[in-house]
């Protein structure tokens, strides 16, 4: 039995901080987005992978999906010095956090017109995103505005 308790506060402590490296990137309409933050500072280069995750109220709803969708995963590989990112995975969950459906986009090139499907366009949630990254891992200011110009 104080096996079964350690255990349970083990991974009751362990929960609690894996909620904790999630962060506020905005909150509009009817969507709040988070982004986690726990591996952010280990990568080196123009490369970033990141976790975003996005609550609906109201839930949404997609063809592709059977249920209605609370909450969508999407991890993100972002290209600071191109200012392009991809799509690299996206888990849809319902309002019990099961997972409705997910697609994986991972693909194995070095090619970064194939690598980088997107460009980060002004006024995007990856635009958002992008500078949340920036403020979170402490880039310079000046990189922030080169990062700026690019995207205009």
């Amino acid at each position: 039995m104080k096996i079964f308790f350690l255990l349970l506060v083990v991974n009751l402590i362990t929960f609690a901080q894996l909620d904790s490296n999630w962060v506020l990137v905005s909150s509009a309409g009817n969507s709040t987005t988070y982004m986690e933050t726990k591996d952010l500072n280990s990568f080196r280069g123009d490369d970033i992978y990141v976790w975003v995750m996005e609550k609906h109220n109201p839930p949404i709803i997609i063809e592709s999906v059977d249920g209605r969708i609370y909450k969508t995963k999407t991890y993100y590989l972002i290209n600071k010095r191109l200012q392009r990112y991809s799509l690299l995975q996206i888990i849809y969950y319902n309002e019990n956090d099961d997972v409705l459906k997910s697609f994986s986009y991972n693909r194995k090139t070095n090619i970064s017109n194939y690598q980088y499907n997107f460009p980060v366009m002004r006024g995007s949630n990856e635009e958002v995103i992008l500078q949340k990254i920036f403020e979170v891992t402490g880039v310079p200011k000046k990189i922030k505005e080169e990062t700026k110009e690019n995207v205009e």
